[in-house]
């Protein structure tokens, strides 16, 4: 009903794990998070009304969704097994009705997406960002994906980071995911008839559960910018178990389990009360910091796209973006063949105050040393990260190049946006210093 409707829009909209993270776009975030909710409204559309312009909708969205981020292959898995969980007739009728021109479509894009995960995500199956992807058993790594569960849903994770605050962070929100599950498997198990809203329940839970087992199950998995690919799952999944178990509740009848869904219907409804108290306190909050902190000062300008045509007439072997909000949008207009060269070190100078640190040394050796790199990154007055310049010149103050200049790109104000660093690794008799 329209009441619940309400409900579940004032708890997403005031959710501090999409605000916040829309606000920084860690990731990048926000695209992936669109095509997720569209794919999952979409696809449950399709299934309950069989109309084709749902189809393209869900089509449209994976396809949008997979190009944005590697990772919504999770998003792509969980939604494909929990359709075949718990609607695979419904969905098999649909696609027969629908020929010629729906099933087409569907094997089309399950073609792409096929194509896609071969070729790219098996790639990036090899990566190991952080270093301790072979460092956990299947135990250590639940445990991680529990912590940054925990971390991410209580909303505090990219507030924690960017600031160094110690908001606090609570498993509760772990427990409840539970609870939530559990009651909704009982409530499935005994309650008859399956009416269109039961059907929704069992689809979520199933997809709700697939998609963090698909996460839990990649060992690559290192930070909050993962979990938050199960949003809005948690919330969407409580506001709808809670909207179930108040349906009719007036009915008394054997069977109808009035007594359990009237408990499950008042501990949900307090449950929902609380987190939208929790989402509007730390909504004030974090209104406060993102609008008086010095330290993030994100930027964008369109000059960006004549910024990585220069880069590509310097003629250099990397491209390191060492401030925030450069990386994404130079490597996606970079020349295809090129593409592959560029990196994102803003968290690696930021975490790294020690410049001895092993992972830094290995990324020196290989991306620096013997070769001619230019540093990307904002002007002084514009930069996103306060110190990335200082961070930057401690580098190559460690690492000394054989020959070092510096460009200043200015945008259609005139402003100097921009500053790019060349040093020459590549042509010195003597190699940077080497590691210690």
């Amino acid at each position: 009903g329209v009441a619940w409707a309400l409900l579940l829009l004032a708890l997403l909209a005031t959710d501090p794990v999409l605000v916040n993270h829309a606000r920084l776009d860690w990731g990048p975030q926000m695209i992936a998070t669109l095509a997720r909710v569209a794919s999952l409204a979409a696809l449950w559309r399709w299934l309950q009304t069989g109309r084709m312009h749902w189809l393209v909708t869900l089509c449209v969205a994976l396809l949008v969704g997979f190009f944005d981020k590697l990772n919504f292959v999770w998003v792509i898995a969980a939604l494909a097994g929990a359709t075949l969980a718990t609607a695979p007739r419904l969905a098999l009728n649909r696609l027969r009705t629908g020929a010629p021109w729906q099933p087409a479509l569907a094997g089309l894009t399950a073609v792409l997406l096929l194509w896609g995960t071969v070729t790219l995500v098996r790639r990036a199956a090899r990566l190991d960002v952080l270093g301790d992807a072979g460092t956990f058993d299947a135990v250590a790594q639940f445990v991680k994906v529990w912590n940054l569960y925990a971390t991410t849903f209580s909303g505090t994770s990219v507030i924690n980071w960017v600031f160094g605050t110690e908001a606090v962070e609570t498993s509760a929100f772990n427990y409840l995911a539970l609870l939530q599950i559990a009651a909704a498997v009982v409530l499935l198990a005994v309650w008859r008839p399956w009416t269109p809203a039961r059907h929704l329940l069992a689809f979520l839970t199933a997809l709700m559960a697939m998609l963090f087992v698909a996460i839990t199950a990649t060992r690559q998995v290192g930070g909050t910018h993962h979990l938050v690919m199960l949003w809005p799952l948690p919330i969407l999944h409580l506001v709808t178990l809670v909207a179930i178990s108040a349906q009719h509740i007036a009915d008394a009848r054997p069977g109808t389990m009035r007594g359990a869904r009237v408990l499950m219907a008042t501990v949900g409804i307090a449950v929902c009360g609380t987190l939208l108290a929790w989402n509007i306190g730390w909504a004030m909050r974090n209104i406060d910091t993102w609008q008086n902190d010095r330290d993030y000062r994100p930027q964008f300008d369109a000059a960006i796209a004549k910024l990585d045509a220069r880069l590509d007439t310097l003629g250099v072997d990397r491209v390191i973006s060492v401030d925030w909000g450069l990386h994404q949008q130079l490597v996606t207009f970079a020349d295809r063949r090129r593409a592959a060269n560029y990196r994102e070190w803003t968290w690696r100078l930021q975490d790294a105050p020690d410049l001895e640190r092993d992972d830094l040394r290995r990324a020196v050796a290989e991306h620096v040393h013997g070769k001619r790199v230019a540093f990307v990154l904002h002007a002084p007055r514009f930069e996103t990260f306060t110190g990335a310049r200082a961070r930057l010149d401690a580098l190559l103050a460690r690492d000394r190049p054989c020959d070092l200049s510096e460009q200043t790109f200015v945008n259609s104000a005139g402003k100097a946006l921009y500053t790019i660093v060349v040093a020459d690794y590549r042509n010195c008799g003597v190699s940077a210093k080497p590691a210690g």
